[in-house]
């Protein structure tokens, strides 16, 4: 998914892909989330890969397409989620911790 994320800049730019970078966006968002949600992916990797912060950088743009909006919020969801009763996802819940309260204020 991190190749993808790098992928972007220049899918933008190619003709032949036939779909919009929101719609990359969200394919990507969307595969994320259900790698989260399925516990595919070791809290500590997690913590340490640029894709976890992809999210959160959605959600503080004003101006992002309502759709994107919603699936960087559900992989934020699917993130809290599994750290909910897991002591091996507590590195990730106290990564997720601040960056959540940071988007309410």
């Amino acid at each position: 998914l991190e190749s993808c994320l790098k992928l972007e800049g220049q899918q933008q730019n190619d003709v032949n892909v036939g779909m919009t970078v929101v719609d990359f966006q969200l394919k990507i968002m969307h595969c994320f989330a259900n790698w989260l949600y399925l516990s595919t992916c070791p809290a500590q990797l997690l913590v340490q890969s640029h894709l976890i912060t992809v999210p959160f950088l959605i959600l503080s743009n004003g101006d992002v397409d309502s759709r994107l909006h919603l699936a960087a919020a559900n992989c934020i969801c699917a993130a809290l989620f599994i750290c909910e009763d897991s002591p091996k996802n507590e590195i990730l819940a106290k990564y997720l911790q601040p960056r959540v309260y940071q988007l309410f204020s």
